[in-house]
């Protein structure tokens, strides 16, 4: 009899351990597909990019990924019945999450009821309703795999099974209930179903937002609003370290200027010097905040020719590294290549440029000069 019992109690649990993990898709799509749109995005009236947005509010407020939107000046939102609306306008973004919110001026349009994402947990069902390559209205569905830190970018994403292609950024990833609880914002290109949605609590203060604007402004507003990694906050910027700078430790004096992850740098000669042809010019190379690479210098040699009986000189070229990984907009400490003093170096014949002496590494402290 207990043996009866306990088989009944094991064959309940799993039925309704089963039932908990199930998604009623067709009832998903049904309640929810009517108010994912399709975003068709323009640059000067040139088509860019199509996208997939959801209503969250009946008077016409769109949730999407915001670089759905990059570069465009104009947009159209399709909805599922046909209806197409030109008149986009921002009415919030949020450049670290990858979120924005549109604005169309529309009523009674059917949308999607917002869920709390904090109660998402890992293996939840979940449904992806987005355009994949323009295809309206498509339909996928996995589990949640996991909740996820986004590197020290300072948030959370959701990863899924649900499957998504070009085109379903921005789709609506719904739970059981059908409650919209993450936009799609990326996948691993080259991994099996690894695709990732920014939870949708990370939206709720933007849907109160009134501060809208035209969609040709985003450009702009981008660009001053730029987002760094948390390991990056407090460190300087490249414009704080661009500029003059005199070594404490030889007296020369270096201008530096950063682009694109690269410092270029140049020592500055006196008019005198610049005559004598001396040049030096380095190209570093940031990674993990530390700049690294390869100084090129021309110098002149002068020795004297005991064969000859005269002093004679050339132009030598020189390559040695140099890198620095401690700076602030006052001060930088680094290092860099210099020829050894041994008696090689010293010694009267530098036709070869003192090929044979090796280079060795010394520290070096720039500050910024008054």
């Amino acid at each position: 009899m207990k043996t009866l019992l306990a088989a009944t109690v094991l064959a309940l649990t799993s039925v309704v351990a089963a039932k908990a993990q199930s998604i009623d898709t067709a009832q998903v799509f049904k309640q929810a597909a009517p108010a994912v749109v399709l975003i068709v995005t323009q640059k000067s009236g040139t088509p860019l990019e199509q996208g997939t947005g959801v209503v969250v509010s009946r008077d016409g407020l769109i949730l999407s990924a915001l670089h759905v939107m990059k570069g465009a000046d104009r947009a159209l939102v399709k909805l599922r019945n046909g209806d197409v609306y030109d008149n986009v306008v921002v009415a919030a973004f949020d450049v670290r999450r990858d979120l924005v919110v549109l604005k169309v001026p529309a009523f009674d349009l059917p949308a999607v009821p917002v869920g709390n994402s904090n109660e998402t947990k890992e293996g939840d069902p979940v449904a992806m309703i987005s355009n994949p390559e323009g295809l309206e209205g498509s339909i996928t569905q996995g589990i949640v795999s996991a909740i996820r830190d986004v590197g020290d970018l300072g948030f959370k994403a959701i990863q899924t099974t649900a499957a998504a292609s070009p085109g379903s950024s921005g789709g609506a990833i719904l739970d059981a209930n059908g409650k919209l609880i993450a936009i799609l914002s990326f996948k691993v290109v080259g991994g099996e179903n690894l695709n990732f949605g920014i939870p949708v609590n990370y939206g709720r203060g933007m849907l109160d937002s009134h501060d809208s604007f035209p969609l040709n402004q985003l450009t702009t507003r981008l660009e001053e609003g730029s987002v760094r990694p948390l390991s990056q906050i407090g460190s300087p910027t490249p414009a704080d370290i661009s500029g003059d700078w005199v070594s404490l430790t030889s007296g020369h004096r270096f201008k530096m200027r950063l682009d694109d992850g690269h410092a270029y740098v140049e020592r500055l000669f006196t008019e005198e010097q610049a005559k004598l042809g001396l040049t030096y010019l380095c190209d570093l190379k940031s990674d993990k905040n530390v700049y690294t690479g390869t100084c090129r210098a021309q110098v002149p040699a002068r020795w004297y020719d005991h064969w000859r009986g005269e002093w004679r000189s050339r132009v030598c070229q020189l390559d040695f590294g140099m890198e620095f990984g401690k700076y602030s907009p006052t001060r930088i400490e680094g290092r860099s290549q210099t020829k050894g003093r041994g008696e090689e170096w010293s010694g009267k014949d530098l036709s070869d440029c003192g090929k044979r002496v090796p280079l060795e590494w010394s520290n070096f402290v720039w500050i910024r000069p008054n």
